[in-house]
């Protein structure tokens, strides 16, 4: 797919997700190496807080090469907004983004 197709694709499916910002650290990645997977189900009236576009980012940046990265949304009314998922070689890595308040608003499993 051309780098045109896969950021209208990350548009639709990832709306919230599809910022000028995250979108810029997703290409970075993926010119990285890294392959990521962006999923939007939840309200798209809601927009992520600072704290936590912050942690994606942070999260994409930190993304090594050949590893895979998903970062879903999830949908209304969850204490969780969503998930980071880093598979790297045999290593798996989960964390959560937290409604704002709730722990800090981030807890990695």
């Amino acid at each position: 797919a051309t780098r045109l197709e896969i950021r209208t694709r990350d548009r639709l499916r990832a709306p919230r997700l599809a910022t000028p910002q995250l979108l810029t650290a997703t290409e970075a990645a993926r010119e990285r190496g890294v392959t990521i997977v962006l999923l939007d189900d939840g309200d798209p009236g809601l927009a992520l807080t600072a704290a936590q576009t912050a942690e994606l980012l942070a999260h994409l940046d930190a993304a090594p090469a050949g590893a895979r990265l998903t970062l879903r949304l999830n949908p209304p009314h969850r204490s969780v907004v969503g998930t980071v998922v880093l598979e790297s070689g045999e290593n798996l890595t989960r964390a959560v983004l937290l409604t704002p308040g709730a722990n800090g608003g981030h807890a990695v499993a």
